[in-house]
C-alpha cells in the first residue's frame, strides 16, 4: 500500500491544489480542500480495485495521510519557510547566500514534498506492525475528528444551509463521477496487461505476473513525470531563463518572439518524456535522438539566433531526460 499512498500524495498535492496555491515557497497555513478531494477519489478507485482485499489498514492509512499533510501546511510549513529565509538569505556566508537565493524555489519543493513523502514511509512501516483491529479503528477515529477540526478551524463560522448542502452534494457527485471514469480506465488498462502478458508481448524486464503491480507502478511514475517534473525543470532552470535575464539586466526587446500558446511548452515536455521513456522500456534508443531532434527543430530558430535561449533549452532537455531515465530505474525497482 505504499505505493498507493505516493499515488495519492502526489495526485492529491500536486495535480487538485490550485496553481496559486501548490507554490513550496507561498506563505499559506490553511489545509486544502483540494487535497482531501484528490486523496479521497484515490482511495476510492484503489478500495474497489482491490475490493475483495479490504482491511482497516488502508482506511487508516490514508486518514493518516491527509492528517499529517494538513496538520504540516498548516502549523509547519510556513514556519519551515521563514526559518530558512532567515537563517540562510542573511547569512554571513556569501556562497550559500547565493546559492539559496538562487535556488530557493527548487529547494523549497524537494524539501516540503521529502518531509511529506517520510512521513508517508514512516506511517506506512508503524500501521505494518499493528496487528488488533481495534487499534486501526481508534486510530481511524481520532483521525477523522482531528481532520474535521482542521477543516473547521479553516471555516470556524460554518453553517449548514441550503448553499452549503448544494456544495457538499456537488462535491460527493464530482467525486462519484471522477471515480467511474478512473475506475472504467483502470479495469481496461489492468485487462490490456493481462492480455499482453498473457501473449509474450512485454519484455524481459516487465514480463511480470502480477498485472496489478504493473499497472500501480505505472501509474506512479506517470504522475511523476508529468507535473512534479515540469515544475522541477521549471524551479531549477528558473536562473537560466532568457526572459528573467533580461528582466534583471533591463534589457528590452521589442522584436522578442512570441513565446507560442499558454501552457504549450508544458505539454510539449510531457509529451517527450513519455515518448523517452517508452523509447527505454522497449530499447528503442534511436527513437529518444528522433524525439529530441524534433524538440530542437521546433526551436532551432531561437537557438541559433539566442545564446542565452540555446544554453537554456540544452538545460531544460538534458533535465527532462534525467528525470524521465530516473523514472525507468524507479519503475523497474518497484518491480522486483
Amino acid at each position: 500500500m505504499l505505493i498507493e499512498a505516493l499515488i495519492a500524495h502526489i495526485f492529491a498535492d500536486l495535480y487538485c491544489r490550485p496553481t496559486n496555491e501548490d507554490d513550496s515557497f507561498r506563505d499559506t497555513n490553511e489545509p486544502s480542500i483540494h487535497y482531501l478531494w484528490g486523496t479521497s477519489l484515490v482511495y476510492l478507485i484503489i478500495l474497489l480495485l482491490n475490493a475483495t482485499s479490504f482491511s482497516f489498514y488502508w482506511t487508516a492509512l490514508f486518514l493518516l495521510v491527509v492528517l499529517g499533510v494538513s496538520v504540516y501546511d498548516q502549523f509547519l510549513k510556513v514556519r519551515l519557510n521563514r526559518f530558512l529565509n532567515n537563517s540562510l538569505l542573511t547569512n554571513t556566508n556569501q556562497s550559500m547566500h547565493q546559492l539559496y537565493s538562487k535556488n530557493k524555489g527548487i529547494l523549497l519543493f524537494l524539501l516540503h514534498q521529502l518531509i511529506k513523502v517520510l512521513w508517508i514511509i514512516i506511517i506506512d512501516h508503524w500501521l505494518s506492525a499493528v496487528r488488533n483491529p481495534l487499534e486501526y479503528l481508534i486510530v481511524i477515529f481520532v483521525s477523522l475528528m482531528i481532520i474535521g477540526f482542521l477543516y473547521y478551524r479553516r471555516n470556524p463560522h460554518f453553517v449548514l444551509n441550503d448553499t452549503s448542502r448544494s456544495n457538499f452534494y456537488q462535491y460527493i457527485a464530482l467525486l462519484l463521477v471522477s471515480a467511474a471514469i478512473a475506475l472504467f480506465i483502470s479495469f481496461l488498462s489492468l485487462e490490456g496487461l493481462n492480455l499482453v502478458g498473457s501473449q509474450g508481448l512485454l519484455s524481459a524486464p516487465f514480463m511480470y505476473p502480477n498485472a496489478y503491480q504493473l499497472f500501480i507502478s505505472g501509474v506512479l511514475v506517470l504522475l511523476l513525470l508529468m507535473r512534479p517534473a515540469n515544475r522541477m525543470i521549471r524551479l531549477f532552470s528558473l536562473q537560466y531563463d532568457p526572459k528573467e535575464i533580461k528582466k534583471e539586466s533591463s534589457v528590452r526587446r521589442e522584436d522578442s518572439p512570441a513565446s507560442g500558446f499558454k501552457g504549450a511548452g508544458a505539454m510539449i515536455g510531457n509529451l517527450e518524456r513519455l515518448l523517452i521513456l517508452l523509447s527505454f522500456i522497449f530499447g528503442s534508443l534511436l527513437s529518444i535522438v528522433a524525439i529530441l531532434s524534433i524538440k530542437a527543430f521546433a526551436r532551432y530558430k531561437l537557438i541559433a539566433e539566442d545564446p542565452y535561449f540555446s544554453e537554456y533549452f540544452v538545460i531544460g532537455t538534458m533535465l527532462s531526460v534525467f528525470i524521465t531515465f530516473a523514472c525507468y530505474v524507479l519503475f523497474l525497482l518497484l518491480l522486483f
